[in-house]
């Protein structure tokens, strides 16, 4: 699932990272943001203007998403203005992942698409048939 910004921005992309026989882990990944900003420093990977936020709160840095399992997946971001946007996320209920001061562009989010893709960049192509299921998409936003 991502969200497309203004401009080439993608805020947030929701992603299972991971290879095609291992687990997975939830990651939010940023695309398009106005100056580097360092994800590392907060538990993610980068320091740029695209970046990839893992599970970062305490007792849920080592989260994975079971295979073949249903999970309820929330988002909240706010874009904020400046370097004050904000993006947190739950699996099944619990915080896993919260991150503060993120540039992101200006104009807030667009729309929403659901996009299932098997990256592959430099790992292994899988010919399984592979399956992913959305159940109860709701999004919601303020006036701007």
């Amino acid at each position: 699932m991502y969200f497309n910004g203004t401009g080439d921005a993608y805020i947030p992309i929701m992603e299972g990272a991971g290879g095609a026989n291992g687990t997975l882990a939830p990651t939010i990944g940023i695309e398009g943001l106005t100056t580097n900003y360092d994800a590392e420093a907060q538990g993610g990977v980068g320091n740029s203007t695209s970046v990839r936020l893992r599970p970062n709160q305490p007792g849920q840095t080592g989260y994975v998403l079971t295979k073949g399992a249903w999970v309820q997946w929330e988002i909240e971001t706010d874009t904020g203005t400046g370097s004050n946007g904000f993006t947190k996320w739950w699996m099944d209920g619990v915080l896993v992942g919260s991150y503060t001061g993120i540039p992101y562009p200006t104009g807030g989010i667009t729309d929403a698409q659901w996009a299932p893709t098997w990256g592959g960049v430099g790992g292994p192509d899988t010919s399984v048939d592979q399956y992913q299921y959305l159940d109860k998409f709701y999004a919601s936003g303020k006036a701007t």
